[in-house]
């Protein structure tokens, strides 16, 4: 997905609360806070409990909230949760190895 796309997809979302210039939040998910890449910056916290991640996110960045950031890290893998373990789709999640699994806090 090019850049102009994906800030036009974000603006019509309305992702952010406070809106910030969508070409600056991009400088900061693509290497504006270290580590070469956001998914680097990720890992290079990992592994957190939710509230470490919570802490980490306001203060890296300014347009998170902490269910923001709790569903974000559960839709990525990173926090446990996002199925109970009854549901049929949890064996699912297993086989994808997620990083939760891998070092749990």
């Amino acid at each position: 997905m090019s850049t102009s796309i994906w800030i036009q997809t974000i603006q019509k979302a309305g992702l952010f609360y406070r809106p910030i210039p969508p070409k600056k939040s991009i400088a900061v998910l693509s290497g504006g806070i270290g580590h070469g890449s956001f998914g680097n910056w990720l890992a290079s916290h990992h592994p957190k409990t939710k509230d470490e991640w919570k802490k980490v996110f306001k203060k890296t960045f300014k347009f998170t909230g902490g269910e923001i950031v709790n569903e974000f890290l559960m839709s990525i893998g990173y926090l446990p949760h996002a199925h109970d373990e009854n549901c049929e789709v949890y064996a699912e999640v297993l086989k994808s190895q997620p990083k939760w699994l891998s070092s749990q806090v």
